[in-house]
């Protein structure tokens, strides 16, 4: 059988080394979405994989671990809830103690290599029998399969939502961010260059928390690709709430 342990430890790891061996502040402001090149893409891909994803499963796995009857999809959710929570916490802790976001790579290189050993401690004994049996190499297609024969209906809905998204980032907005999205966009970039002291004793930011801003700049900084493309990137995330309530539907 297919391990989906064994996946999540090898994107976790790439996507741990890409980030600290390759990415790169990138000081554009945006470029035509119709240039965007595989590296770029690439770059997104593993940023959010790691600011929005990735550690939040291993707390996930930790919280759940004893709960026999969970489903994927809540796992799901609280894999992004706490990524969220843990990356935006931990920027906001460094930039309140004056540090700026740059130097906070190898911090992050840090904590994300904690997260993914306290994984592997935590799921050992599984991977011991997929490495001893190298059932890894294996996919269930016909598992799958079945899974999209049984879903069909509410894998159209989504996908019909997720259309949605799109036209609405990439086609209404014409890619780029609206409104107070260029606010958050402003005080992540002044956030980057170490002035989130000054700025917080301007009381500037009373309206708006902080936090969100904290994390937006340490996600420009890791996903190597200009500010506001990354920006528009993260309207993927627009699905999320939809599929919460979709689970508070369905187990109410």
């Amino acid at each position: 059988k297919f391990s989906l342990q064994i996946l999540y430890i090898v994107i976790y790891s790439v996507s741990i080394i890409f980030v600290y061996d390759f990415s790169q502040p990138n000081f554009e402001l945006f470029i035509p979405w119709n240039e965007f090149n595989p590296k770029n893409i690439l770059y997104l891909f593993f940023a959010m994989s790691l600011s929005l994803f990735l550690p939040g499963y291993t707390i996930a796995t930790t919280i759940l671990g004893n709960w026999r009857k969970f489903d994927n999809l809540l796992q799901f959710l609280l894999s992004y809830l706490f990524s969220m929570l843990v990356n935006g916490l931990i920027v906001y802790g460094l930039l309140s103690l004056d540090f700026s976001v740059a130097p906070m790579k190898v911090t992050f290189v840090i904590l994300h290599m904690t997260i993914l050993l306290w994984y592997v401690i935590l799921k050992r004994k599984e991977l011991k029998k997929y490495v001893k049996n190298l059932s890894f190499f294996a996919p269930e297609i016909k598992s799958l399969w079945q899974f999209t024969i049984d879903y069909k209906l509410h894998i159209a809905v989504f996908a019909c939502f997720m259309s949605l998204v799109f036209f609405f980032d990439l086609y209404l907005f014409d890619g780029t961010i609206v409104s107070d999205h260029w606010f958050h966009h402003g005080r992540a970039l002044t956030l980057m260059n170490g002035d989130f002291i000054k700025y917080a004793e301007s009381g500037l930011d009373w309206l708006y928390p902080p936090f969100f801003s904290s994390f937006l700049s340490a996600f420009f900084t890791f996903s190597s690709t200009p500010s506001v493309n990354a920006y528009v990137s993260l309207g993927l995330l627009n699905i999320m709430p939809v599929l919460a309530f979709y689970y508070f539907f369905i187990k109410w």
